[in-house]
């Protein structure tokens, strides 16, 4: 922002204190209960004040802990004993961390963008997480396949994207414009389809997506949105490409990780 505003620019990106309000888990998980949308039980507390006997009878083996902030799974936790929760505690040392159940490893990811009154949503893609095959570490995000959302039910990918459009409406309200991401675990023995993490900007996923839309010959979703934030389309332009966006796409990514010390 300050950069644009010392060359005479406008900025399109949502405003920066909105942009880290939002990146703060509390500040979403919030939203969820105020949307009266699905999220998981969990609390917050200090990494030094976990102990493991407590969390384990509370929240069952294994658990997550999550910072407050972080990308990519960088400081997401799965927990199975008391070596793994010192071991993210020592990382975190004093700050506040979200623990809740391991719902399943069924993630789902999906694009979608605000605008003033209504919110264009795409297709989810699985995420890929903690592949250790491509050198991810456990919860980290290592992809996306659009391809495999296909063999999920139906009602799956609607409610995530019915929860995507209720959660932009939210961000809409808020003042944020512009291209935002939803990460969602399908709970393994509900199938529940519940919300766990906002990333208000671009994705991972987001360049997959493109390619995968301009391949099935659609506009993507991203260039829509750069279309409505620099004021090329208006939002009634765009209405008549809201069914597109949410079609299937077919298209998959592995980030490749080297967790060696040695290229």
């Amino acid at each position: 922002e300050r950069f644009a505003r010392e060359r005479g620019h406008r900025a399109v990106c949502p405003p920066s204190d909105l942009y880290e309000w939002l990146n703060h888990k509390a500040n979403f998980f919030t939203g969820l209960r105020t949307l009266g949308l699905p999220h998981l039980p969990g609390r917050w507390l200090r990494a030094g004040e976990a102990r493991f006997t407590e969390l384990r009878d509370s929240l069952g083996l294994p658990f997550v802990l999550q910072a407050a902030r972080g990308q990519s799974g960088s400081e997401s936790y799965l927990i199975h004993g008391e070596p793994d929760l010192a071991r993210a505690c020592g990382r975190l040392a004093d700050d506040e961390v979200w623990v809740a159940p391991f719902a399943g490893v069924l993630s789902l990811n999906i694009n979608a963008f605000a605008m003033a009154s209504r919110v264009a949503v795409a297709y989810p893609s699985v995420q890929l997480v903690g592949l250790s095959t491509v050198g991810a570490r456990p919860l980290g995000y290592c992809g996306n396949d659009f391809t495999s959302t296909g063999s999920l039910p139906g009602e799956t990918v609607r409610a995530a994207q019915e929860q995507a459009e209720r959660i932009g409406g939210w961000l809409a309200s808020l003042g944020f414009r512009g291209l935002f991401g939803i990460d969602f675990v399908v709970e393994r023995d509900s199938g529940k389809v519940s919300a766990v993490d906002l990333n208000p900007r671009w994705q991972g996923s987001t360049v997959l997506e493109t390619q995968a839309m301009l391949r099935a010959g659609r506009i993507p979703l991203a260039a829509a949105e750069l279309a409505y934030v620099t004021g090329a389309l208006g939002e009634g332009d765009i209405v008549p490409l809201l069914d597109d966006f949410r079609a299937p796409l077919i298209g998959s990514q592995l980030h490749l990780t080297n967790r060696s010390p040695h290229a």
